[in-house]
Order: structure tokens, then C-alpha cells, then sequence
């Protein structure tokens, strides 16, 4: 699929499984996904439980919302079914990268101008970079479904779709439970064991992972406020944070991350004693 089309799809399926499970009738939304599950079908077959895996999240985020939950949490409880079914995946032993993948990394490289000293090291990287990939396609697989569905979310605001249906906050505020500090240190540890156990390797990766995103999104939450405070406006720091994304990525993910970290005990936004019940992790 061309990649802008695909990053589309990718929105707009959730975005339609929300916006009809909003309607409040199970088979209204039955019936309003059936022809994508067909042209699934005949289109891709085996594309096809993963295309029920991803719509099961209208219905999941409705029913969470229903029963009190935030929007933030529901949005990571509607995550839920495509994580089951990535996880199952990968429990069967999938491999998303084909065997070659190495040797079609060094061959792309191998085409350029490049000294051979600097392609040995540049192929060393590639590798090492696949092989923690490979690790952690999971993980990664589930937080991007994760923006997905928040981008859908967002997207049916803006349309007027889920009227009595609050967004997620500001991000400023965005905060998550201190437990997500364990969740690092328990990831970590497991990849320090994975040299013994190569399960148990794979494991930590993708919960190092999932919660490096996590203090990340924090970090950045960290920075948004305190630019707020200051007085610059919404386009300046877009612009800034784009800029940091772009120009300096290994060294804004750092930052952010570890703003996000030490967030936990410094509270560098002051905003636990204030926070509503509607906090994220709550």
C-alpha cells in the first residue's frame, strides 16, 4: 500500500469503529464494518484478523468511557484487542522482517560512495539496529496502534463526533502512575538477563520500549507546560518540539525521556496535588 494511504487507513478505521460504537448499537457498528472486513477479504485475507483486532477498539473504548473510565485510559484499554493478537503473533514465532534482511541492508548500503571503513561500521550499526527490531516489533506495533487511536479520537472531536465525549487534556498535563518506573526497571533487568535466557531478553526489550514511549510523551508533556508558562504560544512550541524531533531526535528522545523519569520525583509541573480525577492513569 503507498504509505501515505496506508497512514490513512491506519487513522481512519478506528476513527469509523469509534465514531459508529458511539451510535450506542452493537449492530449498527456490526453493520457499518462489515464491508471493510469484506474488501479485507477479498483484498487481503490474511490481513483480515488483524482488521478485527483493530475495530474492536470502537466498541472496547465505548464501553470503558461507559463505565467511568477516562478517555486517556480508554484509549490504552481499546489497544487492548490488537495487542492480544500481536502478542499471539509473536508467540507463534512470526517474524515481520524477511530472512535477508541483513544482507538487503548491506547490499542498499554497499551501492553508495562510501569508505569501507565507515560501510563496516554503518552495516555494524544496521545489524545491531535489526536485531533490536526484531525484538521489539510487539511493543512497537502496540503504541503505534496506541497513536492511532488517539489521533482518531482527536480527529472525531474536531468533526463533532463524539459530542458529551471530553478529549484527552491538555498535554501539558499529561502525567501517568509511578508504577511505569518499575516497568522500566523490571525491563531492564530482564534484558540484562536475556543474554541467558533469550525469551526473557525479548521481553525486557519491549517493555523498555513501551515505557521509554511513555516517559518520553511525559518529557515532552514536561517541556509544553513549562514553554506555556513562559508565554509562548501554541505555534512556537510546536515548532520547537518539531525542531527538536527533526534536527537532534537521538538527543530530544534522551531529554525527553528523561524529563519524563525524573518527573516522578521532582513533579517539575507541580500538578499531583491538583490533578482532577480524570488524571491518565487513574
Amino acid at each position: 500500500m503507498f504509505p501515505p494511504l496506508a497512514l490513512v487507513a491506519a487513522v481512519a478505521v478506528p476513527a469509523a469503529s469509534i465514531a459508529w460504537a458511539l451510535q450506542g448499537r452493537t449492530t449498527l457498528w456490526a453493520a457499518a464494518m462489515a464491508p471493510g472486513a469484506v474488501a479485507v477479504l477479498v483484498t487481503a485475507p490474511e490481513g483480515l484478523s488483524a482488521f478485527g483486532a483493530t475495530v474492536l477498539a470502537g466498541p472496547v473504548i465505548v464501553r470503558l468511557r461507559a463505565a467511568g473510565w477516562s478517555p486517556a485510559r480508554s484509549l490504552v484499554g481499546g489497544a487492548g484487542p490488537l495487542a492480544a493478537w500481536t502478542l499471539g503473533l509473536a508467540i507463534t514465532g512470526f517474524d515481520p522482517f524477511p530472512e535477508n534482511a541483513a544482507e538487503m541492508i548491506a547490499e542498499f548500503w554497499g551501492e553508495g560512495d562510501i569508505p569501507p571503513d565507515r560501510l563496516a561500521e554503518i552495516q555494524a550499526s544496521s545489524e545491531a539496529a535489526l536485531q533490536v527490531l526484531r525484538r521489539t516489533w510487539v511493543a512497537s506495533e502496540v503504541v503505534w496502534f496506541w497513536v492511532t487511536l488517539t489521533a482518531a479520537w482527536w480527529l472525531l472531536g474536531r468533526w463533532g463526533l463524539r459530542a458529551g465525549h471530553p478529549g484527552q487534556g491538555e498535554l501539558a498535563r499529561f502525567d501517568v502512575s509511578d508504577a511505569w518506573v518499575g516497568t522500566l526497571i523490571a525491563g531492564l533487568a530482564a534484558v540484562l538477563l536475556g543474554g541467558r535466557a533469550d525469551a526473557v531478553g525479548t521481553v525486557g526489550w519491549n517493555l523498555v520500549l513501551v515505557s521509554g514511549f511513555v516517559f518520553t510523551l511525559r518529557g515532552t508533556a514536561v517541556q509544553v507546560f513549562w514553554m506555556a508558562r513562559v508565554g509562548w504560544k501554541a505555534p512556537v512550541r510546536g515548532l520547537v518540539i518539531g525542531a527538536g524531533i527533526l534536527l537532534a531526535l537521538p538527543m530530544f528522545l534522551a531529554l525527553s525521556a528523561g524529563l519524563g523519569l525524573f518527573d516522578a520525583w521532582f513533579d517539575f509541573r507541580r500538578i499531583r496535588v491538583t490533578s482532577s480525577p480524570e488524571r491518565p492513569d487513574r
